[in-house]
């Protein structure tokens, strides 16, 4: 007997915002068993954290996850806070106004 499924997959984009990086690292790693059961029906079966935006002396710093990077134009608009190589860096200094986040290195 064969079951049919109707397996629909979806990307959401969501916006934590804590004070402590502390927090972020602690909710990061409560979220490491998977699948996460909502429901009957729905299943979370992946999370993928790109940016981490934290308070600095002067302001802030987004820095990327590992394999996710900042292109080029927004290094220059938002001043890198490191190297810019092939044109991407890993680290701006500030929140992007329009809620980009690091995209995946491809």
């Amino acid at each position: 007997m064969r079951v049919a499924t109707n397996q629909l997959n979806y990307t959401l984009d969501v916006v934590l915002n804590a004070s402590d990086v502390a927090i972020i690292q602690q909710f990061q790693s409560s979220l490491n068993s998977f699948p996460i059961q909502l429901g009957n029906n729905t299943e979370i079966s992946e999370i993928t954290f790109t940016t981490v935006c934290s308070s600095t002396a002067t302001g802030f710093q987004c820095r990327c996850e590992d394999n996710f990077a900042w292109p080029y134009s927004t290094c220059v608009t938002y001043g890198a806070c490191d190297s810019i190589v092939s044109g991407i860096c890993t680290c701006i200094d500030a929140i992007p106004a329009d809620g980009q986040s690091c995209q995946a290195i491809s």
